[in-house]
This record gives structure tokens, C-alpha cells and sequence, in this order.
């Protein structure tokens, strides 16, 4: 049995949407991706969770920044209007924009990480532990999404965007891991900002928040990839463009939701029954 799904999680999406109240009930969602392959594991496989690594931390994993690469941890605040920049291959985008909170959503999205994984996977019917030593993983193989879709013109990333796939473990990063599965997940991206203009993206978004993370079980002796998913969410509030703090941290809860329960659904599928 091979665990191989794409799927746009409407529905999923919009329970989270009707269940939030305050704040958050203005949150437009849109479809989160499931892609996910692999071989089935048993029920009850013993499985180590390691702990949240950042993708834009691993050795070539960033081609030209974690900006332009949809792989940024921070939040974004653009100004000064759109224009068509050569810089961007003649594309649109906020004349200005500034990155901070780097360090702080960093240790954010590791906690959240390291805190609900392991739960998910017991959830999962996984006999899950955690596993203390990091597990750096090579960078995934990444290939660039062709053609346009519902989002284009107005999506809160940057063209080109990017599919994932996890490469096997290297060598060096298996040690002490024998005769166990080890659960590595990887956090593309997990961003804020407020109105502006992604690259390409020539209406533009209100302000909003995406988190989107690529995980996969490997054989610890071998460093064969034995499942994998690739979890995403994104939360815009319409017709706002200047959030406050605790409308960033709305749009955070918000996608981080919609990622548990993308994990579930992921989690419970790779499980052979």
C-alpha cells in the first residue's frame, strides 16, 4: 500500500474558518496541499521524532534568499506602493519591504513543531518517542510550480513557487539513528506581514500569514525516505492591510490549525491498518 495523495483541503480549511470566533472569524482561508508518497508503515511502528529544523538553514537549500524563495521565518512589512522591477525579471512588487522578528518566529515555530508532532503521531497509531539529537537532512529536491491558479495575481508568496520532495539522509546525519524511523520535520516557511505586494502578484494581498512544513520518516540505517508529506496554510484578512500585533499573532494561531490538522490527516494516512 503507497501513501500518495494531492488533494485542496476546502472543506478542511473551512471548518477551521466556522469553528474560530473574534478576530479570527475574519480570516479568509484558503486551500492548504496535501502531497505526500511512500510506502504504508505498520500500526504501532516505533517511530523518533527529531526535533523542527528550518529549511533555509540547510546547505544549499536557498537560491537566492529566503525572501524570494518563499523559505523565510519573520514577519514582512512592505511600504511605498507597487512597481514593475527589472531586479524582479520585470514583475511587480512593493517598491519596499523590511524583514524582522526572525529570531523570535524562529523559536516560535520549533516550539509549536517539537509540541505537537509527537502527539499527532501518537494520534496516528505511530509508537512515537522524542528523539533529543537534531537530525539535519539534506536539502529536499525542489522543483518549480508551471501555470497559474485561483490565487495568482493576488497570493501572499513570491514566483516562482516551489514543490518539495524530501532526498534520503545522508550519511553522516544517521549516526547513533540504526534500526530506528526517524520523523524529521522541516519548516519551509512561517511568515506574517501586512499589505502589499509579492512578487509577481500584481493585485496585491491584504495583510496575512502562511506556515508550511515538509516532513518525512526515514529508515535511520539506510536514510531511505519511508513516507513524507508537505503541509500548507495561508490566512489573508480581507480589505486589511495594517494589522496589529495581536492580529499578527490571530493570523498565526489561525495557520498553525490549519497545519495540525493537515498533519493529522497526513499522519493518519501513512499508516497501514
Amino acid at each position: 500500500m503507497t501513501l500518495s495523495r494531492r488533494l485542496l483541503l476546502g472543506a478542511l480549511a473551512v471548518g477551521v474558518l466556522l469553528s474560530a470566533c473574534g478576530k479570527q472569524a475574519r480570516l479568509e482561508a484558503q486551500a492548504s496541499l496535501i502531497d505526500g508518497r511512500g510506502p504504508a508503515l505498520p500500526e504501532g511502528q516505533a517511530l523518533a521524532v527529531a526535533p523542527a529544523v528550518l529549511l533555509h538553514t540547510l546547505p544549499e537549500a536557498v537560491e537566492r534568499d529566503p525572501f524570494h524563495d518563499n523559505s523565510l521565518v519573520g514577519n514582512i512589512w512592505f511600504s511605498g506602493g507597487y512597481e514593475i522591477l527589472e531586479e524582479e525579471g520585470h514583475q511587480p512588487r512593493s517598491v519596499s519591504y523590511t524583514i524582522d522578528r526572525e529570531a523570535e518566529y524562529a523559536e516560535q515555530v520549533r516550539a509549536w513543531v517539537d509540541a505537537e508532532l509527537r502527539p499527532l503521531a501518537l494520534d496516528a497509531g505511530y509508537a512515537a518517542s522524542t528523539l533529543e539529537q537534531a537530525v539535519q537532512p539534506a536539502a529536499p529536491i525542489r522543483r518549480k510550480e508551471r501555470g497559474s491558479n485561483v490565487l495568482s495575481g493576488k497570493d501572499n508568496r513570491n514566483l516562482p513557487v516551489w514543490s518539495y520532495e524530501p532526498r534520503a539522509l545522508p550519511e553522516d546525519a544517521r549516526a547513533g539513528l540504526e534500526g530506528q524511523a526517524v520523523l524529521v520535520p522541516v519548516v519551509v516557511h512561517y511568515y506574517t506581514h501586512n499589505g502589499g505586494w509579492f512578487v509577481g502578484q500584481e493585485q496585491g494581498t491584504p495583510a496575512g500569514a502562511r506556515f508550511r512544513l515538509l516532513w518525512a520518516v526515514y529508515d535511520g540505517g539506510s536514510g531511505a525516505v519511508l513516507a513524507w508529506g508537505d503541509a500548507g496554510a495561508r490566512r489573508v484578512i480581507p480589505y486589511h492591510y495594517t494589522p496589529s500585533a495581536v492580529e499578527l499573532e490571530d493570523l498565526q494561531l489561525a495557520v498553525e490549525g490549519d497545519v495540525r490538522g493537515v498533519l493529522a490527516h497526513q499522519l493518519g494516512g501513512s499508516v497501514l491498518r
